[in-house]
Parts: C-alpha cells; sequence; structure tokens
C-alpha cells in the first residue's frame, strides 16, 4: 500500500480515542456497582478456578519480592506494600479487571484493600488469613515465574480510506517482564500494523496495536504473536462488516442488567455453548450445555445480588457479572 506512515498512524490514534471512549461508555452502563468482598481460602480457590482462563483477572502478592519469591499462587503478580512506590504502582493498575488480593496472614493485605476501594477498582476480592490460611487449607502455591500473554479483544472497524483496522488488544496475566520476538501475518495482501516489537509489559498490563490491510479483498488474515509468555493465534475475516467483532471477550452483553426473572444474551456473531453461573461466594448455580443456540436462561429463582457468568461461545470463553433486583 502506497499511504504515508504518519498519516495512517494519526488516522489509527483517532479511532482508538473513539473506540475508547465509547468502550468505557459501555463498560460503565455494565459496572453496575464496584464489588469489594473478604473470601476465605476455599472461596478464593473458587475464584481462581472460575477465571482461569480469564485475561482479565488478576491475583496480587502485596508481599515482599523475597517473601513471593519463596512460594506464591501460580500467576500473581507482586507489588510489595512496603516498596515506597507501591502506592504509585497501585494506581497505574487497570481498574476494570478483577483482583484477588493477598499477603502472608491479612494485616498488610487490608491496608491494600483499602486504596483499592478508595482509588475505585471495579472488582477487589481479599483472601481471609492471606496465603497462610491458603497454604494451612492445603492448596498449592509454586517457585515458577515468567509471563503469560492472552488476548483480551479483536475488534475490527472498517473504513471509508480502503483499508480495514482491526484493534488488538493483549495483556500479560502474570509476574514476569512479558517481551515480544515476533508478529507474522499470512496473507496474499500487504499487512501493516502499529505493533511495537520492543515492547515490554510487566504484570496486568494491556497494550493496544492496530492491524491495516486492503478492505474488501475477501480473504481473511492470520495473526501469530510469539513472546516469552506464549503464543496467540487469531483469524481476522475481510468478510465482517462493520465494528464486528471478530473475537466475542470484548463485546458479549446481557441484559437487562439488573434482571429481575429472565437474562438475554446479545452474542453478536457467536453462538454460546455453555453457561455457568455462580454467586459470589464461587458457588456454583447453574451449568447449561446445549447444541442449540441458547439465547436466554430464567434467573427467577435466584436471590437479589450478585453473580458471575461463564460463558463458552463457538469462539472462546468470557466472564461477565450481572445482579439480580426485584
Amino acid at each position: 500500500m502506497n499511504i504515508d506512515g504518519k498519516t495512517i498512524f494519526n488516522w489509527l490514534f483517532t479511532i482508538v480515542l473513539l473506540f475508547t471512549f465509547g468502550t468505557a461508555e459501555a463498560k460503565s452502563d455494565e459496572t453496575l456497582v464496584n464489588i469489594y468482598k473478604r473470601f476465605t481460602a476455599l472461596q478464593c480457590d473458587s475464584l481462581v478456578k472460575t477465571n482461569e482462563i480469564n485475561p482479565n483477572f488478576v491475583i496480587l502478592d502485596v508481599r515482599t519480592p523475597s517473601e513471593w519469591g519463596n512460594y506464591h499462587l501460580n500467576g500473581s503478580i507482586n507489588h510489595s506494600t512496603g516498596s515506597a512506590t507501591f502506592d504509585a504502582e497501585l494506581s497505574t493498575l487497570p481498574k476494570h479487571k478483577i483482583y484477588l488480593l493477598h499477603c502472608q496472614s491479612g494485616s498488610r493485605s487490608a491496608g491494600a484493600f483499602s486504596k483499592m476501594k478508595n482509588l475505585g477498582f471495579a472488582e477487589v476480592y481479599e483472601m481471609i488469613g492471606g496465603i497462610s490460611s491458603w497454604r494451612n487449607t492445603g492448596l498449592p502455591t509454586t517457585t515458577a515465574t515468567g509471563p503469560k500473554l492472552m488476548v483480551v479483544s479483536v475488534v475490527k472497524n472498517t473504513k471509508s480510506t480502503g483499508n480495514d483496522t482491526t484493534a488488538v488488544t493483549i495483556t500479560n496475566r502474570a509476574n514476569g517482564v512479558l517481551s515480544f520476538s515476533n508478529l507474522s501475518f499470512t496473507d496474499a495482501h500487504v499487512v501493516q500494523s502499529s505493533f511495537d516489537n520492543q515492547k515490554t509489559m510487566t504484570g496486568a498490563e494491556d497494550y493496544s496495536f492496530f492491524v491495516v490491510h486492503p478492505a474488501g479483498m475477501g480473504d481473511s488474515t492470520h495473526v501469530s504473536l510469539a513472546s516469552n509468555g506464549g503464543i496467540v493465534t487469531f483469524t481476522i475475516g475481510n468478510s465482517l462488516s462493520t465494528n464486528a467483532v471478530v473475537n466475542p471477550l470484548a463485546e458479549l452483553k446481557l441484559y437487562p442488567n439488573p434482571v429481575s426473572d429472565r437474562l438475554f444474551f446479545d452474542t453478536g456473531i457467536a453462538t454460546i455453548e455453555e453457561i455457568t453461573i455462580s454467586d459470589l461466594t464461587g458457588k456454583q448455580l447453574l451449568n447449561l450445555q446445549s447444541n442449540r443456540r441458547i439465547e436466554n436462561i430464567d434467573v427467577s429463582a435466584y436471590k437479589n445480588g450478585i453473580y458471575l457468568a461463564r460463558i463458552k461461545t463457538s469462539d472462546g470463553f468470557f466472564m461477565r457479572k450481572f445482579m439480580i433486583k426485584r
């Protein structure tokens, strides 16, 4: 493509601003109430298992680096309350994610829990008794370190310039520094990207970039991103319409929210294959699997409160919270 690079990325920057503000508005509609709960070790174990493949779940260990190095929960990130920069580190963490917070026995995490509430984090669970309680319950810890690459969303926006633009957001869901070795495309046409191959990401950090290629060719672009925290692959199809979602992790919606009797799902192009509903203690209330399209479920028997929906679609898994209010 004979396009000035500066013009492309100025245009891309405008798109991401529009996309960001649009997404933020949607999130504010769905985030009905912030959640701050204290859970037992067993409840935390259920929370960890429920969010095993959720890229927006973070285990935050606030002990010292040496304590963390001796043993920790698998995949946890470490920010010590004893650090002079702890408050600054805390304020830079993404506030929309789900956090499981703990220290050794509960005293240090209590202060961090209050700070996260004051900063407006959306969803925080503090482990009662800290990692000592976790270990005393017989739950596993590890000494393994390293980053973990996960895709948060892949959202396509088609514009009138003759190019298709897809916004990709990735995250590092573990403690080590994530670095990249290769971004490759399998396409018959020229593909451009704003991806910075020199980018590094700390634990819980998100990074968004764009993939741009000629519109209307009728083919697909296969993307492979390799890092020291794993390899992810996905496909961007040119046949998708304006603002269509390639990966429904970003856009699948539940409505009405709050709900009184029947909860509906807007999945876009994806098909729901399985739904699991749990309460905030991690107790499973429903597991529905079907080879037919699931469009809604009856929640009239559940009490008022906040619930978690783990949904498997034809394109992957995601988590959503919803409120029952009558």
